[in-house]
């Protein structure tokens, strides 16, 4: 059983990790792999001067809270991803 955000992190398909969120299947919400924000699945969630649906609201999230998956993978301690400081610098 998955009881942490680390493992659902690192369990979580490829595909989950590359757009940074879970669809909790059972449970009605998103998940944010990256900081464990939830968002519950059909609602419409006001955003500054819009209203967003549930999955377009975790992207919105993810963009405005951790500037990119991308950014965030980079951004690990080099012994999850291997890449030294150099590297990381150019990505």
């Amino acid at each position: 059983m998955l009881n942490s955000l680390s493992d659902h992190f690192w369990n979580a398909p490829l595909e989950a990790v590359k757009q940074g969120y879970l669809d909790m299947p059972g449970r009605n919400h998103f998940l944010c792999l990256l900081c464990g924000h939830t968002i519950e699945k059909g609602v419409i969630y006001p955003v500054e001067d819009r209203w967003l649906e549930a999955e377009y609201c975790m992207k919105d999230h993810i963009c405005r809270e951790h500037g990119s998956v991308f950014d965030y993978l980079v951004k690990m301690d080099k012994n999850y991803h291997g890449l030294t400081e150099h590297q990381q610098h150019i990505l």
